[in-house]
């Protein structure tokens, strides 16, 4: 079912998005998940937890997220969310920005036209 833009659940989504700094998200199918794709559109630092690459992530800078592997004990997620935290703010505000240009750049242009995008790609891994 389609929720309107006003209704209360969206708004309340937007809001919690809007409050965070930071989003978890959790592998989706292939290689991207779309949680990552929201947190960069609210401009907010995705956490992303998967092993694989994101789409585009060998031709574009994502150093603005970071990521967890689902196979990690405890007491790596511990010490990876631990230095996470500790970050400082001016650090995370850049990276809040960099999100939000990925979002711009990159996920609106490839929507924009997924040819072109794609032939982007090819050129910049010297295929032809």
């Amino acid at each position: 079912a389609h929720l309107a833009l006003d209704n209360l659940w969206v708004s309340s989504y937007q809001t919690s998005m809007l409050e965070s700094t930071f989003i978890l998200c959790p592998a989706g199918e292939g290689q991207a998940t779309l949680r990552m794709y929201e947190a960069c559109y609210y401009g907010r630092i995705p956490i992303v937890v998967a092993d694989c690459l994101w789409a585009w992530e060998d031709v574009t800078d994502v150093s603005f997220a970071f990521r967890i592997s689902p196979q990690a004990g405890d007491e790596e997620i511990v010490k990876a969310l631990t230095d996470i935290f500790a970050i400082p703010d001016s650090e995370l505000e850049d990276r809040c920005r960099m999100a939000a240009m990925y979002f711009e750049h990159v996920v609106r242009a490839y929507f924009r036209d997924p040819t072109e995008f794609l032939f982007t790609w090819l050129r910049k891994k010297g295929l032809r």
